[in-house]
């Protein structure tokens, strides 16, 4: 008999997710700098749609890869600028912006009956991350790639309708970058990181 979660499906799911962001080791020259940026952060709805393939490896035991985007815009807020403590002015206050997400995952999995399936997930992830002065210099770009760790349960409705819930956290690679500025371009480190927790639905092939 074929299993419930064995096959081809596609998966589409949303929640709550929140991520932070920051800006730091500001430097002008290479040197070290009293430049300091306040973080970012923001609670949103993603919209995650991705497709995979299940496999089981045994009557116990799954085994899935994942590919996942979501393709929406996500303002995270404004960051200030500070030096030695001290606000510079709005007039050097940045957005962040983040978009591009997508992520690949290895999904090994658990039936607790031939309905239920408990999992972890362990993903490869890539987004883009805009850094704005609103004094209107040119964004400054980056790209980041990080990892992510889950663990969520399915249930099987029928042979090809499942529904989900899951939590991951996400760490992305620290990202230097030169960042235009009208006066002196000077060079910082955007981090960022996140968690979120989902429900969706699945329509297995």
């Amino acid at each position: 008999e074929t299993s419930n979660f064995d096959g081809v499906s596609i998966n589409v799911s949303s929640g709550i997710e929140q991520s932070k962001a920051g800006l730091h080791n500001i430097s002008l020259n290479g040197a070290t700098t009293q430049f300091t940026r306040s973080d970012v952060s923001a609670n949103y709805a993603p919209v995650n749609i991705g497709i995979g393939y299940t496999t089981s490896l045994n009557d116990k035991f799954t085994l899935g890869v994942l590919a996942e985007i979501n393709p929406l815009n996500t303002k995270l807020g404004t960051t200030s600028q500070y030096f030695a403590g001290v606000p510079s002015g709005s007039n050097v206050d940045d957005t962040i912006k983040i978009h591009g997400q997508w992520g690949i995952s290895l999904v090994p999995g658990y039936k607790i009956n031939n309905e239920s399936l408990g999992y972890l997930k362990f993903s490869y992830l890539s987004t883009k991350i805009d850094q704005t002065p609103v004094n209107g210099t040119a964004a400054t770009l980056r790209n980041m790639n990080g990892y992510g760790i889950g663990v969520g349960y399915k249930y099987a409705l029928s042979q090809k309708w499942q529904v989900f819930a899951e939590t991951n956290y996400k760490k992305y690679s620290d990202k230097t970058a030169l960042v235009a500025n009208s006066i002196l371009p000077y060079t910082n480190s955007a981090v960022l990181n996140g968690y979120n927790v989902l429900v969706g639905i699945s329509y297995k092939f």
